[in-house]
């Protein structure tokens, strides 16, 4: 920015101004990638989803989630919040860089700065297009993730489709990066190609034990096989559950049921439990407030909202995957509830 971007754009100044400006742009663009994995994290918490760490990359950064999303809506919101504050941190600059050269269109300090902001703006939104591409684990890979989950009602089948296109778009900058320096003699952005699409790679792998469930061991050295060849680990229903969980009783108020959401944010569907036997299941996206019982609104039960304690895995996921609530109550041989799981808890056991 400083020997080559403002001396091009900006003629006829001190190398000072240029490496300050550049210095300061440089901070501006740090704080913009930061305010994209922000967003991510307040979308996030919103949620009920705690951030455990933000880690920046030469193409953005990656905001690590405690657990999944319970479901395709919230996927989506976490997912698109970063592309989304992008874009307006983009608008924004540009705008910037339009209000300068209307004041002080003469000035040299005042347009450096103007070429200064322009370039922040047009370098977040290709920040933004890059993040969108629908592959793990850029942005637009969740994004699509969440809309297959959300048509499909399959978490799984829609994690492996949004690996796969990553692991594509990962082969293809490397080799388009091989090419460029190769046959196009751009050894500087060939070789940026390559590295980011390397990164991805690397990425992917160290993301797969949190979102693909596989042989353990094959985590270690990592293929491309890994995303075709999906195993269970042969758990049973009453290793994966959780014995905490909230519940409600089919009597209780609508009103009532509304007041105790905030209190609990990280659950996002809710079984009807009385006298310890399931009557169905309640979602946390209902708003309007109502004189009427939960058991006039509730989901009435099926056979796909529970399994008994020593269920095997294949079975939890299946019912997880088909009933549409991404949760499942345990019951035991008597018909009692005794646990809960959801998608989450799954990923959170490897």
């Amino acid at each position: 920015i400083s020997t080559i971007y403002l001396p091009f754009v900006s003629a006829g100044n001190t190398q000072f101004l240029y490496w300050s400006i550049g210095l300061i742009t440089s901070i501006l663009f740090f704080l913009s990638v930061l305010a994209h994995e922000m967003a991510h994290s307040f979308v996030a918490r919103r949620a009920g989803i705690g951030i455990k760490e933000v880690t920046l990359y030469v193409f953005g950064g990656l905001a690590h989630l405690e657990r999944e999303p319970e479901n395709a809506i919230d996927e989506f919101k976490i997912a698109i919040a970063g592309p989304t504050a992008s874009f307006l941190v983009a608008a924004l600059f540009y705008l910037l860089s339009l209000a300068l050269t209307a004041i002080d269109s003469a000035g040299a300090v005042s347009n450096t700065f103007s070429k200064a902001f322009l370039h922040i703006g047009y370098v977040n939104f290709l920040l933004a297009c890059f993040n969108m591409l629908p592959g793990f684990p850029m942005d637009g890979g969740r994004v699509l993730r969440a809309v297959i989950w959300y048509k499909k009602k399959d978490f799984n089948q829609a994690t492996k489709v949004s690996f796969r296109t990553g692991f594509a778009i990962a082969i293809t900058m490397i080799l388009v990066g091989l090419y460029i320096s190769i046959v196009d003699l751009d050894r500087l952005t060939g070789l940026w190609s390559v590295i980011t699409g390397v990164m991805l790679i690397k990425l992917l792998q160290n993301a797969l034990p949190q979102h693909i469930v596989g042989k353990t061991e094959q985590f270690r050295k990592p293929s491309p096989s890994i995303l075709l060849n999906l195993e269970t680990s042969g758990k049973k229903a009453s290793d994966l559950m959780r014995k905490e969980f909230v519940s409600f009783q089919p009597s209780e108020s609508i009103e009532s049921f509304l007041r105790k959401l905030p209190q609990v944010e990280e659950q996002k569907v809710f079984p009807v439990v009385s006298s310890r036997r399931l009557h169905g299941f309640v979602s946390r996206e209902l708003q309007t407030p109502s004189p009427q019982t939960i058991s006039s609104i509730m989901n009435p039960v099926s056979t796909e909202q529970f399994v008994e304690s020593d269920a095997q895995e294949n079975e939890c996921r299946r019912k997880l995957s088909n009933n549409g609530l991404g949760a499942i109550v345990v019951i035991d041989r008597d018909g009692y509830v005794v646990g809960f799981i959801t998608n989450s808890d799954l990923s959170r056991k490897y």
